[in-house]
């Protein structure tokens, strides 16, 4: 890679990198805490924890191992914990989800955003070279005629929607 381009891409990356910590920046600090727990949780290294605490539990609570356990079989204390984590576990899960659900709505506005500002420009590229070339005396284009003229978002926007839906669970 030429370190022009180099350059370029390691500008857009700050640049990329500047967008997550501002759009994360807007989450409260609860979710924030949120965000790092279940990434914490669910880490390979939290599963092997789970399983030997849970294990340590029963074998702890075993009339062998222990004649006076605090939880005895069918160890109810071991199962209304798990169910109370599993509650939070999945309170933490759904919270994660939500944030990046509204990060990955903010991204694909954004994207749409700049692919239509895109657009634009690239239409405005175009009926530039229109105009050179019509001042050139060169051939018309027809392809050049078909991409200056703008495009209608709504109509393809609809054309998505129909497309989908023809392709719908009960189309064959």
């Amino acid at each position: 890679m030429s370190p022009k381009v180099h350059n370029i891409v390691e500008q857009n990356l700050d640049t990329v990198v500047d967008l997550e910590r501002r759009l994360y920046s807007c989450f409260t600090p609860i979710e924030r805490v949120t965000y790092r727990l279940t990434r914490v949780i669910g880490r390979i290294e939290s599963l092997a924890l789970q399983g030997v605490l849970a294990l340590s539990w029963v074998i702890g609570n075993l009339r062998a191992v222990n004649p006076h356990p605090f939880d005895p079989w069918p160890f109810h204390g071991l199962e209304l914990l798990l169910s109370f984590e599993a509650v939070v576990v999945t309170l933490l899960v759904l919270t994660t989800q939500r944030m990046m659900q509204t990060l990955d709505n903010h991204r694909a506005h954004m994207a749409l955003q700049i692919a239509l500002l895109n657009e634009q420009e690239t239409t405005k590229v175009l009926e530039v070279l229109a105009g050179l070339e019509k001042r050139l005396g060169g051939v018309p284009d027809e392809k050049l005629k078909t991409f200056t003229q703008e495009v209608d978002t709504r109509r393809v926007s609809d054309a998505i929607k129909k497309s989908l839906e023809d392709e719908g669970p009960d189309a064959e």
